[in-house]
Order: structure tokens, then sequence, then C-alpha cells
């Protein structure tokens, strides 16, 4: 896999122009936690702990962060 942001654009915009090469699918992948991360409400820390609430239920947060999945879906078209 890569991220989106830098390995799928160098793979669409130069890789297939140059190649010739139409894929047929793309595959995004999303987890709870992932969501729940990218909704803006707690502060990741590099090689500190997860925030003990990212751990917890909240579907209010997983929903949240379906606004990034839905960004990073548009990439991808």
């Amino acid at each position: 896999g890569f991220g989106a942001d830098m390995g799928a654009e160098r793979f669409f915009n130069i890789k297939c122009r140059y190649s010739g090469l139409a894929p047929d699918a793309a595959v995004l992948v999303a987890t709870v936690r992932g969501l729940k991360a990218h909704s803006g409400n707690h502060k990741i820390v590099p090689g500190k702990p997860l925030p003990e609430d990212l751990l917890k239920a909240n579907p209010d947060e997983v929903h949240q962060g379906g606004d990034n999945l839905r960004k990073q879906l548009e990439n991808m078209q």
C-alpha cells in the first residue's frame, strides 16, 4: 500500500500517464480508530501513548472523521 497523498498521486498522474496504464480499481482502507483520530478531537503525538478517550466508543467522532475519508475518496476518483 501507499499513502494517497504521495504514492497514489505519483502513480495516477505520472506512471499511468506515461505507461498508458488505466487502473480498474483502487482500494482505500479505513479503520474506526483512524476515523476517530481524524475527527480533530484528539492530540496524537508520535512516541506517546494514544489518548484514552480515543479508545472509547464514540460514533459522533467516527462520523466527524468521515469528512476526511470522503475527501480521500474524492482524491482517488
